[in-house]
């Protein structure tokens, strides 16, 4: 197969133009800033930012994890709102379902517990003003908690086909 004449300087041309371009998106000085701050990172850096971190925490009954499940959802969906054009977005409103769930279980495990005191909104009001600041541990908590609801509502539509 012949190359028309037209085409051949294009051809020629056209590996030293993607050189060039390839070499004008990246100065050297950028990666050179970016291999020192890989190297500055301490080891386990990134582990904070993974998201769905595990819902339980050392010592948490399942009381407190379903409080701490209720205030982070609830958190997420007040800022995911604000953030939001469509404040009542399925999003938000899933965020508000699983929110009810997680404040339910609360009841539920305060209305069989003896070592739990005062009521299960006063508990949540308590956790949403103590972690209002932490936007990214409340954030993975609250997809940690999507996946827990998920697996509590599969799990309660399977056992209700099975009826």
């Amino acid at each position: 197969m012949t190359i028309p004449l037209q085409r051949r300087p294009f051809l020629l041309l056209a590996p030293c133009l993607i050189a060039l371009a390839a070499a004008a998106c990246s100065s050297g000085q950028d990666a050179a800033e970016g291999s020192v701050a890989e190297a500055t990172d301490p080891p386990g850096a990134a582990l904070p930012l993974s998201i769905g971190r595990e819902v339980t925490e050392e010592g948490d009954g399942l009381f407190e994890i379903a409080v701490h499940c209720a205030a982070a959802l609830d958190l997420t969906a007040e800022r995911l709102a604000q953030m939001s054009d469509n404040p009542q977005s399925r999003e938000i409103a899933l965020l508000g379902r699983a929110e009810d769930h997680f404040e339910a279980r609360a009841e539920d495990v305060k209305a069989t517990a003896t070592d739990v005191a005062g009521s299960t909104a006063a508990a949540i009001a308590r956790r949403r003003a103590e972690k209002a600041d932490e936007t990214t541990e409340q954030a993975q908590l609250a997809i940690a908690c999507l996946r827990r609801f998920g697996n509590d509502v599969s799990a309660q539509t399977g056992a209700q086909l099975a009826l």
